[in-house]
């Protein structure tokens, strides 16, 4: 609960009917703080990976558009599937890091995420709702 669904150990205890002390005391035996961070880290590596497949692949289409090649529908479809995982992916981690998200945080997330969004539906003339 702690690691995986951002609670705070007051909402763990809570949860589970027991004693803040208790909680605490179990937080600090199973390293529950590096494991939360360790958690975070992996899912930024993961958002970093896949902001530069889609970056790449954006390239790729912006490229053979220049070109005069033809972009198949698939490709495209690809593109967006992947675009669009990248804000689920968001969710996921605000989900994680509902606390730490208040903690030196250089950009805040959500407009990180909606200027790639942005740039790649302009890159590819898309037009969102």
């Amino acid at each position: 609960m702690f690691v995986l669904q951002g609670m705070t150990r007051e909402e763990v205890a809570k949860r589970l009917q027991l004693s803040d002390k208790t909680v605490r005391v179990w937080a600090q035996r199973g390293e529950w703080e590096k494991k939360r961070a360790a958690v975070l880290e992996s899912a930024h590596a993961t958002y970093l990976e896949l902001y530069e497949v889609i970056r790449k692949m954006a390239k790729s289409v912006s490229m053979d558009v220049e070109a005069g090649n033809e972009i198949s529908q698939a490709r495209l479809y690809t593109l967006k599937g992947l675009i669009d995982s990248v804000g689920n992916m968001k969710k996921f981690e605000d989900q994680v890091n509902k606390e730490a998200a208040n903690k030196e945080r250089a950009a805040s997330p959500e407009k990180t995420h909606e200027e790639t969004v942005k740039a790649l539906d302009d890159l590819l003339g898309v037009r969102r709702n």
